[in-house]
């Protein structure tokens, strides 16, 4: 099968004009995936922009299907049968919903056909979508027929759901028995229905769950709220506003409130970077539409047209205000409604790729650290620059954007020799920016790094930038660097995470908490806002002395030597 590739991670087969996307899975994690050694799916569209944002959408669930896998397979994570329910329960509502369409009511109950019997034996029966004899209660020898009837929908269910199970474990073998056992009440609601003359709508208000509003009904309240008012700028507020929301109606397919993810936002923003900007001149003679016409045709088709006519695309300042004014309603609903969403909200309990688990921040594990310091496939294609940031990096726990724009004057001197300090600050000017006041600090260079020669690297004049490849005004090129750190990561077995550089500051976050230092001292070393006030009371000496046993000892420090001296490694090789 001969495989064209079209711009990044899309493929095309010669055999269809739909493009495709794929997904390589390590070798150790194939059993979560059925064996697979790679996920291939079809994203039903030829056009590259609209295939983008479908990719977008489908990529972050499977890289956060790896993720979990990764979880399981390090033993950080298990699988609780109540999430099983939970996920099956989610399953058995959409088929009821499905079933609720009047186009597809009666097609429905004529393929969904489930036998229940006592036989010893199951017996799958191939003429209906689904056809499953079960015992009562399902017993181990049905696995192969509770596969071949529902592995495709289990397999779907726990993408959706961006969980991974071993598909010769218990817990998938409970997963097919739940989602059996729900394909029966399915079944059974659908004859109910037919043998009774229900129609759909009135299935729908007797069985349908009102646990928070659909994004069209948010809109509408949102609309009937602010139209009524006779304040003018009310008025104004929706009409701006409706533009955008029905952009994220579109795109999400109207969902609850409560289900929205951040996979959504994430979704959305790459949709609105797709569009084109309509206030440009000559807008009209260019698309053909008027702004307001354009405006309001389909998102998909709007997607077409800026592909095809190559139309100047929105500003970054444009997409940001238009995710503002759609969260904004959003919030109105949370607060208005009493109703909770997760989307377009920066919270760290926002579940996405780089968390294993909702609430929890990405952290390298003692493993993936020793991996980044020692793999010579890491080391060896970065750049000294990145070498030294990599490293300054796990030994300060500081966020990237503290790290890549210091000068060489920001190596100082503290408190007499052997105090040498890295002063985070704030030169706007120079693109250097921080967090919050406590962010600003002095953070020791730690003993390893002097012994590596970090000092020598860092000798520089005042206004150099102590890592050149690595700085510019915009922090693209840091940007660069963090993606690169990500892929070499990977291909090593390393989990994906959205912001790997970031890694560091949660991994360095665990190591103080193992050596049980005091919290003041943690603060300020790593400048949370809770040490604002602690750091000056936290001497420098302290705060370097408390940091001095902290980290582990370096796994390989002479080949750390060899990669950040090439030169001299090399001098040293021909003298002798």
């Amino acid at each position: 099968m001969t495989v064209i590739r079209v711009r990044s991670s899309l493929h095309r087969r010669l055999e269809t004009s739909n493009l495709q996307y794929r997904k390589g899975i390590p070798e150790k994690l194939r059993p979560y995936f059925n064996g697979k050694w790679e996920i291939k799916e079809t994203l039903n569209t030829p056009h590259p922009t609209i295939a983008r944002v479908r990719h977008h959408e489908l990529s972050a669930k499977v890289e956060a299907q790896i993720a979990n896998a990764w979880a399981q397979f390090h033993g950080q994570l298990k699988i609780e049968e109540t999430q099983l329910h939970h996920m099956a329960d989610r399953w058995y509502q959409s088929k009821l919903d499905n079933l609720r369409k009047p186009e597809v009511y009666e097609q429905s109950v004529a393929e969904t056909v489930i036998h229940r019997g006592n036989g010893r034996a199951p017996v799958l029966d191939r003429e209906h979508t689904w056809s499953l004899t079960l015992q009562t209660p399902p017993q181990a020898n049905t696995f192969n027929n509770l596969k071949a009837a529902l592995g495709k929908e289990a397999e779907e269910l726990l993408l959706q759901s961006e969980i991974a199970l071993r598909q010769d474990s218990e817990l998938y073998h409970k997963l097919l028995v739940l989602m059996a056992d729900r394909a029966l009440r399915v079944a059974g609601e659908a004859t109910k229905n037919h043998d009774c003359g229900v129609s759909s709508s009135e299935n729908a208000n007797r069985v349908e769950s009102r646990d928070s509003p659909k994004l069209s009904e948010v809109w509408t309240s949102f609309e009937q709220h602010y139209a009524s008012s006779e304040n003018p700028k009310d008025k104004a507020k929706v009409a701006t506003y409706r533009s955008d929301f029905s952009k994220f109606i579109q795109h999400t397919g109207d969902v609850r409130l409560s289900m929205l993810n951040r996979s959504h936002a994430l979704g959305f923003r790459d949709v609105l970077r797709a569009l084109p900007d309509t206030t440009v001149a000559g807008f009209r003679e260019l698309a053909g539409f008027t702004a307001k016409d354009f405006r309001n045709l389909p998102l998909d088709q709007q997607c077409e047209i800026a592909s095809e006519e190559n139309l100047t695309a929105r500003s970054a300042p444009g997409v940001r205000n238009a995710l503002k004014r759609t969260a904004a309603v959003l919030a109105w609903a949370d607060r208005e409604q009493w109703t909770k969403y997760n989307v377009l909200n920066p919270l760290p309990d926002v579940p996405n790729a780089q968390s294993e688990k909702q609430g929890e921040a990405f952290q390298y594990d003692s493993e993936e650290a020793r991996t980044l310091l020692t793999s010579d496939h890491i080391l060896g294609s970065l750049s000294v620059d990145e070498l030294w940031c990599m490293l300054v990096l796990y030994y300060t726990g500081a966020r990237l954007r503290e790290i890549t724009p210091m000068m060489g004057e920001d190596l100082l001197i503290v408190d007499g020799p052997e105090t040498e300090g890295l002063q985070v600050r704030e030169e706007h000017e120079l693109g250097r920016r921080v967090k919050n006041k406590a962010s600003i600090r002095v953070i020791p260079v730690h003993k390893d790094l002097k012994e590596l020669g970090f000092l020598e690297y860092a000798d520089r004049q005042p206004r150099d930038p102590l890592f050149p490849d690595l700085w510019d005004m915009t922090g693209n090129r840091a940007g660069s660097f963090s993606k690169k750190l990500k892929f070499l990561g990977m291909k090593e077995g390393i989990r994906p995470t959205v912001r790997p550089s970031h890694g560091f500051r949660h991994h360095v976050i665990g190591l103080w908490r193992e050596a049980e230092k005091r919290q003041d001292l943690q603060d300020a070393y790593l400048g949370h806002a809770a040490g604002s006030q602690q750091a000056k009371y936290s001497g420098f000496k302290a705060v370097a002395k408390a940091a001095q046993d902290v980290w582990p000892e370096l796994p390989d420090k002479q080949k750390l030597m060899a990669y950040l001296w090439p030169t001299i490694e090399g001098t040293t090789e021909e003298t002798t």
